[in-house]
């Protein structure tokens, strides 16, 4: 009998044992449950951030590309403005040599004339 009550005393230790390990695993598992949904949570926060920052670096990127466009836009109407006047000036240059050519004959004919007036006052 007293082999009885002893059987019965360990398996009531045993079963104590077992309980408290089946605690302690079940105890274990919630943490794990709790921190792994935490992490996932921290996991969906940051995977909508990095969307976030995704559709910034998109946007900046179309912003700067639509002001590199005007950029280039308005240089190229400058450059194109520049050689434009730049074709003006050189056909005002042109005339203006043409003229200043014509002028210089004038003032040879005019001089020309003039010594042949002087001849004939000295003649005369």
């Amino acid at each position: 009998y007293s082999q009885l009550q002893a059987l019965q005393e360990r398996l009531r230790t045993l079963s104590a044992e077992r309980a408290a390990d089946l605690l302690r695993h079940y105890e274990q598992q919630r943490v794990l449950s709790s921190s792994l949904s935490e992490r996932d949570t921290q996991l969906q926060q940051a995977t909508h951030r990095a969307a976030g920052l995704e559709a910034d670096v998109s946007r900046i990127r179309s912003e700067m590309a639509e002001e590199s466009r005007i950029q280039k836009k308005d240089l190229e109407e400058k450059v194109a403005s520049a050689v434009a006047d730049s074709a003006s000036l050189r056909t005002s240059v042109l005339k203006l040599e043409k003229e200043a050519e014509e002028l210089a004959k004038k003032l040879v004919d005019a001089n020309l004339q003039i010594t042949a007036l002087e001849g004939q006052l000295k003649a005369a």
